[in-house]
């Protein structure tokens, strides 16, 4: 099966968390450019931009995949937990 980012699912974890793109750019180190790009559709995240959205976000990077193309909850709570811990790890580096 092949997964599928969601623009949508994006937006609604963002607005969810009460962040505009802007609070959500600078949260993950990008430009606000991206976030609506990602959005909209016309952008795809790298797998460390979106262990990013993930931790800046508090949601399972699960959460951000097309509904038929979501795993487990726990190999998607693995890899939540897996992206915080990289994403501490940059910050100390």
């Amino acid at each position: 099966m092949t997964r599928s980012f969601s623009g949508a699912r994006l937006r609604q974890a963002r607005l969810a968390a009460g962040l505009s793109p802007e609070q959500l750019a600078v949260r993950i180190d990008r430009g606000v450019f991206s976030i609506n790009g990602y959005e909209r559709g016309t952008r795809n995240p790298s797998a460390s931009v979106l262990g990013k959205l993930a931790v800046a976000l508090a949601c399972p990077i699960d959460a951000l995949y097309d509904e038929a193309a979501r795993m487990p909850p726990s190999a998607s709570a693995q890899r939540t937990q897996l992206a915080a811990r990289l994403t501490r790890g940059a910050a100390v580096a």
